[in-house]
């Protein structure tokens, strides 16, 4: 592996680039970090173009392409795609001249500063959202506060036990006693015998 400095096809500044527009400030951006965020950037606006078909209609009278709905998201879009991609196509071949390594990641990931907690966190909730409509409240509910105590370094077999009682304290205040609506969730009637839906999945 080369160890010119400047392979990676990044500038060889020790510490970054001094943030233009607080010269006292004691940061610097690394190099590695802002091409992080063009490629988040790319990403997101690849995934909104795609969306741009489902999220617009035609307008209702036709009165030119550049009025449709869609063009100035398209347009939007597709500029930040392209300012972008040379960003984020740099930050992909200085990984690769780097392997991916521990220094070069510390550096990219220096553009979420002390987001990465909250990140992982709000990552664990979307993904509890989305099974929570295929496995109930209560399955995904326990799963969700195992792995929530487990990212914040809770690990002993009491603040587990905790977590598991509060999932049942909740399902049976409002899913018994207080007989809250859920619709059944998918997974039982597929996998489950039907006394078992009856009777013990309608509250979960």
């Amino acid at each position: 592996m080369s160890t010119d400095p400047g392979a990676s096809g990044f500038e060889p500044v020790p510490h970054g680039v001094p943030l233009p527009d607080d010269p006292e400030h004691t940061e610097f951006v690394h190099p590695e970090a802002q091409s992080l965020i063009a490629l988040v950037f790319v990403i997101l606006a690849g995934i909104l173009l795609l969306l741009v078909p489902v999220a617009t209609r035609a307008a209702p009278m036709h009165k030119g392409w550049w009025v449709e709905p869609a063009t100035w998201p398209i347009f939007a879009l597709s500029i930040t795609v392209a300012a972008g991609g040379f960003e984020a196509l740099r930050w992909v071949r200085a990984g690769r001249a780097a392997r991916f390594g521990a220094d070069f990641r510390q550096k990219s990931l220096w553009a979420f500063g002390a987001l990465g907690p909250a990140l992982k966190y709000s990552a664990a909730f979307i993904v509890y959202l989305f099974a929570v409509g295929w496995g109930g409240f209560a399955l995904p509910s326990f799963i969700f506060m195992q792995v929530v105590i487990w990212m914040a370094g809770l690990r002993s077999t009491a603040w587990k036990l905790k977590a598991a009682l509060f999932v049942v304290l909740v399902v049976l205040v409002f899913r018994v006693l207080m007989g809250v609506w859920f619709p059944m969730a998918p997974l039982y009637p597929a996998f489950f015998p039907d006394w078992f839906v009856r009777s013990v999945a309608i509250y979960l």
